[in-house]
Order: C-alpha cells, then sequence, then structure tokens
C-alpha cells in the first residue's frame, strides 16, 4: 500500500469492512512519515496538557476573602493553581467588583 494515502482515505476504505480493521491498526501503528523523515516532529514528545484544577466550596471562599484582604489576582491565581481570569471570574460570581477591598 503506498504510503501517500491520508489517513482519513485509509480510514475510509475500511470503516465498513469488520475483517480489514487489523490492518488497519497494524498501519496506525507504524511510524509516520514525518517520524521517518527525521523532521523533528516526534509525536511521543509532546508535552503533557495542562491539568484543570476546579475549586471547591472552601477554596472559592478562601479565594474570596483572601481578596477582600488585599491579596492581588496574580497571587491568588498562583496560590490556586488557575488563569488570573478565572480567578477574576470566581470573584465576579460571588458579587465581589474589582476594586472591593
Amino acid at each position: 500500500m503506498s504510503r501517500d494515502i491520508t489517513m482519513v482515505e485509509l480510514l475510509k476504505g475500511y470503516s465498513k469492512n469488520d475483517r480489514h480493521i487489523s490492518k488497519v491498526r497494524i498501519l496506525l501503528d507504524q511510524p509516520s512519515d514525518l517520524q521517518e523523515r527525521g523532521s523533528g516532529h516526534d509525536i511521543s514528545a509532546r508535552p503533557r496538557k495542562q491539568v484543570h484544577h476546579r475549586l471547591d466550596e472552601a477554596e472559592l471562599a478562601s479565594l474570596v476573602s483572601l481578596y477582600l484582604a488585599g491579596t492581588n489576582v496574580k497571587d491568588l491565581a498562583a496560590q490556586f493553581q488557575v488563569h488570573r481570569t478565572t480567578v477574576t471570574a470566581h470573584l465576579q460570581r460571588r458579587g465581589v467588583r474589582p476594586g472591593d477591598r
């Protein structure tokens, strides 16, 4: 099979034929053209996605009280491991406006 065929074309060709699934799996396990050419785009070397940190009610209450006590948004974001805009959004949802200190 030619290596010039795209992944979409390959899957489209085999999608309705169950007996060829093992062939597709074998093809998918082969290194990509980019890896074979040594382009430096090794898919396995990609950084992992950021883990999202959902704040619970106690953390949200602490965030609001620390903000009202004078802690700035940047420091709160670092402390609670969330983005600055997330801190601002949580404060707004709790009725705290910028400058309410």
